[in-house]
């Protein structure tokens, strides 16, 4: 079998050192462009520098690089300039509730929780001026507030069974 992965293992301490930082500037910032984007330090770190440095030293490896002068400096300067509906939307935050909502790891309080905001994002649900939850608007609802009638749901055709012959 042949590998197909080429990227070089890296120990340890080289994370941490200022040297190695600054030879891998590019690597470096993928990184950090990953982590101000609130991608999971594991997820961004093998996404960057591969499985093959993902070992039993994994968050060593990730600590070392995230307490580091250079990481942090270049995280803080990208958070300060990236626009915010870059790292949040509706869809975003409606996927990242469902995330919650359905995972089976979660406490089911934060699931009910996680499902509650989901709802409100798709409009499912809205908070009405007192606080309380009711539900959202319908189709129904809506051609009513333009004016116009609801269309008639097609009709479907029955199969031609004993019960349904006159």
């Amino acid at each position: 079998m042949e590998d197909i992965d080429d990227t070089p293992y890296i120990g340890v301490d080289q994370f941490g050192n200022p040297k190695f930082h600054a030879k891998n500037d590019w690597f470096m910032s993928k990184y950090v462009n990953l982590r101000v984007r609130a991608v999971p330090a594991l997820a961004a770190f093998r996404r960057v520098f591969g499985s093959i440095n993902c070992g039993n030293e994994v968050h060593a490896k990730i600590q070392n690089l995230e307490a580091s002068d250079m990481y942090n400096d270049m995280f803080e300067a990208r958070l300060k300039a990236i626009p915010v509906d870059e790292l949040l939307d509706a869809k975003k935050a409606l996927h990242s509730y469902l995330e919650i909502a359905n995972n089976p790891l979660a406490k089911d309080m934060a699931k009910i929780g996680a499902l509650r905001e989901a709802a409100v994002i798709a409009g499912v649900t809205v908070i009405d001026e007192d606080g309380k939850t009711k539900q959202g608007s319908t189709l129904a609802d809506f051609y009513k507030a333009v004016g116009a009638a609801l269309p008639a749901a097609p009709t479907v055709a029955q199969p031609d069974t004993p019960e349904t012959r006159h």
